[in-house]
């Protein structure tokens, strides 16, 4: 798996960003089929599941290619194969994720 694409790379700022609804953050390996979008699909299929709680942040520290990006919970690194409060989704998820304005 390529992380980084040639026009991509470690973002100038990282950005904070916080669920305002619990995220469960599964394996790629793990499709929910549910159809809830409050879920985060990481690359590697050995972490095990999780859930980000209402109100708690994390930190998108690089993007990827294809939507994707690199972000740090609780001094981890987990690789993210959509974030959709990148430009290019049509849907930005916004009832479930927000950027919060660095100060």
């Amino acid at each position: 798996m390529t992380l980084v694409g040639p026009s991509q790379g470690r973002s100038p700022n990282p950005t904070t960003i916080e669920v305002l609804k619990d995220v469960r953050v599964l394996n790629n390996t793990k499709p929910d089929e549910s159809g809830d979008r409050a879920v985060l699909y990481v690359y590697s299929e050995k972490v095990k599941e999780f859930e980000l709680k209402k109100g708690q942040r994390f930190v998108m520290t690089r993007k990827l290619e294809e939507g994707g990006c690199l972000i740090r919970i609780n001094q981890k690194e987990y690789g993210i194969t959509s974030c959709h409060w990148l430009e290019g989704f049509t849907d930005h998820r916004a009832d479930i994720f927000r950027i919060v304005a660095d100060k």
